[in-house]
């Protein structure tokens, strides 16, 4: 028979385990989500700008350099 002590360890572990599996299975669904977002974004971008909009800056110094 299992003492009290053991018991308690085995239910903590189960725990711990538990809620790693949990965690890494919440960022797995969420990189997966960022992903769709942004190839959907880039999507949209790429239309807008065949569509003849204007070319968005990729960052601030491209920015920058273009008004210079």
């Amino acid at each position: 028979m299992k003492s009290c002590s053991q018991n308690y360890v085995t239910a903590a572990v189960f725990a711990a385990l538990t809620i790693i599996g949990c965690s890494i299975s919440s960022m797995r669904v969420c990189h997966k989500q960022r992903t769709h977002r942004q190839r959907l974004q880039e999507e949209a971008v790429q239309t807008w700008e065949a569509e003849g909009g204007a070319v968005a800056a990729k960052d601030d110094e491209e920015e920058i350099a273009a008004r210079t």
